[in-house]
């Protein structure tokens, strides 16, 4: 059994997985953008932790990069989540009284 909302017939869950996915892929997205916009030396403590050029001035361009590249792919998951939820629901299941006889 599963349990759907209101708005489709998608599930719950599914929709709280796209979210995060989407908020996970916002993150990397701006996290992407401040290795690209800030040197390495005014960049927030979090972001430069394990830098071994302490002293550098330049942009963590290979961080900028990878931050990209995983915002892509959390986009990417976040549509097939919410695609295999529509499609879940546009099918009727063996679980709804619809499809059974």
């Amino acid at each position: 059994m599963t349990s759907l909302s209101e708005t489709g017939g998608r599930s719950a869950g599914r929709t709280v997985t796209a979210v995060i996915l989407a908020i996970i892929a916002i993150l990397c997205l701006i996290a992407g953008v401040l290795y690209v916009a800030e040197p390495a030396s005014s960049l927030p403590g979090f972001l430069s932790a394990g830098s071994s050029l302490k002293g550098s001035t330049g942009h963590h361009t290979v961080r900028a990069i990878g931050s990209f590249v995983l915002a892509a792919i959390f986009l990417v998951a976040t549509v097939l989540a919410v695609r295999s939820g529509r499609a879940r629901a546009a099918q009727p299941g063996e679980g709804s009284p619809a499809g059974q006889r």
